[in-house]
């Protein structure tokens, strides 16, 4: 369940996120393309990838926010420098029981040195952005 675990960890990092700043969120990897998104401001996660060394897992994943019809992006700016702050090194992220009561703590994730903004994609009526993020944690999960 490590990866289950992972996985509905980081959505709901960013369904926290989303309803702290009035975003709706959303998975980017099970979207095809942009018209398949909502119409709304929008964070998700995208690319999770993990690696299990002794015991410890390197885990890595881009959290993204598209913004819609944000003139000059001002709010993808502010959005995307709060979530920065957020995944800077030694900052702790929660980790969740994916098979149980989701409010259940199963363990923590550790930001780790290497959080990059990347540049702005996307169209120019949804412009996306993504933080890449490099975490680590032990594999024993409670």
């Amino acid at each position: 369940m490590i990866y289950a675990n992972l996985h509905s960890s980081f959505l709901r990092f960013c369904a926290d996120f989303a309803a702290a700043h009035n975003l709706v969120p959303v998975n980017f990897d099970a979207h095809a393309g942009v018209e398949t998104l909502p119409n709304s401001d929008l964070i998700g996660m995208a690319s999770l990838s993990f690696t299990e060394d002794e015991g410890l897992l390197s885990i890595k994943v881009m959290l993204g926010i598209s913004t819609l019809n944000d003139e000059n992006n001002f709010r993808l700016v502010k959005l995307v420098s709060e979530l920065f702050e957020l995944l800077r090194p030694n900052q702790r992220l929660t980790i969740y029981r994916a098979d149980t009561d989701p409010e259940v703590v199963a363990g923590w994730m550790i930001c780790q040195d290497g959080t990059t903004v990347l540049p702005v994609g996307g169209e120019v009526a949804r412009p996306l952005q993504y933080v890449a993020v490099h975490l680590a944690t032990s594999v024993e999960f409670k």
